[in-house]
């Protein structure tokens, strides 16, 4: 049941089982924002900021405005007092979670001026470290920030394209994360600056399915679109030409996402009235290989494209595809909503966009109502609002994950997910910026038709541990901890060396005491780190008590409702740190 108020504009197209439908709904939500005339216009992010489990959305300004922090209620949103004073022009907004302390720390690409780095200290108060965490500070030109564990130490580092200015050359920079809140500009040693372009925007993925992640970087002005492949060495090498993707354009966004269900991800980049591409992956002994099939699969767009991002919107278990566009003043509405046919074709869903003639630039995806049907909130220029579109459902079934990493980064990022029901299998790869400056919600929604039972999920994490997990009902949402079906034994892979920060991390993971452990009609838990709210979940990452109460440091929690076995309790705190602990229930 949607708690919203839906009104406006509804968009909907038919297929043969089932309507897809969504309502532009922004207004009434509480949303009022547009970004100035510019180049690119500004990010979006619709990652879940206070740790609420709503998905929140973060609207990037223009020079002299601060941003737009938007908090979901439950029942719309609630526009918050900036938490930064941020008053550039903001391209990438991004949540990140940079220490794994379990809160969000913030970042913002900035145009002409310096990029800035927040740490979330608790109750999202955010203190600038910008200049004590080794950041760039110079004025130059940033856009798109990707994040991803690139040398997979645990903790997460941080591509961002840029565009110099006064003359200097245009980079990448790939900043190391050093675990200590503070970074190390490594894009010269690891051959990821790619100079002499003009970068967008860029995406982490596993091209090649080796855990190392990959990049695919979109540059602007014809300048050749460059695939980096990871060499599991700290280094990459360039693999644009001889991948078949290296092809020159004027890019905006790459999009990333496993379209038919090969276990492969595939990707789309925006263009302008030249067409549109999109890359599949035949990946072959070795060297990854791509196809551009973006015409022949209805996907040519063939206006101004920028922000694309893919979604399952009827949860028929095909991901469909939401482009941005700017190109107004023509019969077909500005931006497209592309269905799966299942068939290696898209076909263009047109009642309900034919008033979409605004100029449109980037989008994110989320789900509002946490009803598993994935909505799409959209950047417009000024004079135009920006849009938020609900998803009107319906019958079909979904399941939602998030993932929790223990020696991986803590917000799984770089994970693949793999999903087995009937003779059907999906896969996902976990990303923390994509799109056109675009941050989609962290919980993946996965949509399986009329099944009411999923066979199995695998997740191989970026230590490249993997977690198994069988029999699981669909319209649930799950929180998977690493190591939680191996009863908190974490088996990384052989070919990179564990840190020692990782023990450090994993100390901090078991710093919540539960006592006794095992336990038989209840337990004790106790820690140094207030805390107003549990909960607690089995093996199989369900949801099974939540409870909140006057702040406390020692509570005790029966257990007489459980069946003996290995459950995992999570505690949070009034600042949205969180801490997670396993138990045995004899």
């Amino acid at each position: 049941m949607k708690a919203f108020l839906i009104i406006i504009l509804t968009i909907s197209a038919f297929n043969i089982n089932a309507q897809i439908a969504f309502t532009e709904n922004a207004s009434a939500l509480g949303i009022n924002h547009q970004y100035e005339l510019h180049t690119g216009g500004g990010g979006i992010s619709f990652v879940d900021f206070n740790n609420d489990g709503l998905d929140d959305l973060t609207m990037a300004t223009g020079k002299d405005e601060t941003i737009h922090f938007y908090q979901n209620t439950g029942a719309g949103f609630q526009k918050l007092i900036p938490l930064v004073d941020h008053t550039g022009r903001a391209k990438q907004v991004s949540w990140v979670d940079i220490d794994n302390d379990g809160d969000k720390d913030f970042f913002i690409a900035t145009y002409d001026g310096s990029d800035k780095l927040y740490e979330n200290v608790g109750g999202l108060e955010l203190i600038d470290i910008s200049f004590q965490s080794g950041m760039w500070l110079d004025p130059q030109r940033s856009f798109g920030a990707s994040w991803a564990d690139y040398n997979r130490d645990g903790f997460l580092d941080v591509l961002v394209a840029t565009r110099m200015i006064n003359g200097q050359a245009n980079v990448n920079r790939l900043y190391r994360n050093n675990g200590n809140n503070t970074f190390t500009e490594v894009g010269q040693q690891t051959d990821a600056r790619d100079p002499g372009r003009t970068p967008f925007c860029s995406a982490f993925f596993d091209a090649n399915k080796d855990n190392w992640p990959d990049i695919y970087i979109a540059n602007d002005k014809n300048s050749r679109n460059t695939l980096l492949i990871n060499d599991g060495d700290g280094t990459y090498t360039d693999m644009s030409d001889i991948s078949g993707c290296g092809i020159e354009m004027d890019a905006m966004c790459v999009a990333v996402a496993d379209y038919d269900n090969n276990g492969w991800s595939d990707f789309y980049v925006s263009n302008t009235s030249a067409g549109n591409k999109f890359f599949i992956n035949n990946y072959d002994q070795g060297n990854p290989q791509f196809d551009e099939i973006a015409e022949a699969a209805g996907l040519g767009f063939f206006g101004t494209g920028w922000g694309s991002n893919f979604l399952d919107a009827d949860n028929n278990g095909l991901l469909d595809l939401y482009v941005s566009g700017s190109q107004i003043g023509f019969d077909k509405p500005t931006s497209l909503f592309y269905e799966n046919l299942g068939n290696d074709s898209f076909a263009i869903v047109h009642e309900g966009f034919k008033k979409d003639t605004v100029y449109s630039v980037n989008n994110a995806i989320g789900d509002i109502n946490n009803d598993g049907y994935a909505d799409i909130a959209v950047i417009n220029l000024a004079p135009s609002k920006s849009f938020v579109y609900i998803n009107d459902g319906g019958n079909r079934n979904w399941l939602k994950i998030s993932l929790e990493g223990v020696i991986s980064n803590r917000e799984g990022v770089g994970s693949w997910i793999d999903i087995f029901y009937g003779n059907q299998y999906q896969s996902r790869y976990t990303h923390s910026g994509i799109a056109f400056m675009a941050q989609n919600s962290e919980r993946e929604i996965i949509g399986v038709d009329s099944f009411s039972i999923i066979d199995s999920i695998s997740i191989k994490w970026s230590t490249g541990h993997i977690d198994k997990y069988y029999n699981l009902p669909t319209n649930e949402s799950y929180h998977f901890i690493e190591g939680q079906s191996t009863y908190g034994q974490i088996e990384v892979d052989p070919d990179f060396e564990q840190l020692l920060t990782h023990l450090d991390k994993e100390k901090a993971f078991h710093s919540l005491s539960l006592y006794p452990n095992p336990a038989n009609h209840s337990i004790h838990l106790q820690t140094e780190m207030p805390f107003e709210s549990l909960e607690l979940f089995n093996v199989v990452g369900k949801s099974l008590l939540k409870d909140t109460f006057s702040v406390t440091q020692a509570i005790d929690v029966s257990l007489n409702d459980l069946e003996a076995g290995v459950y995992f309790i999570q505690i949070r705190n009034n600042e949205g740190s969180i801490r997670t602990s396993k138990f045995i229930k004899e």
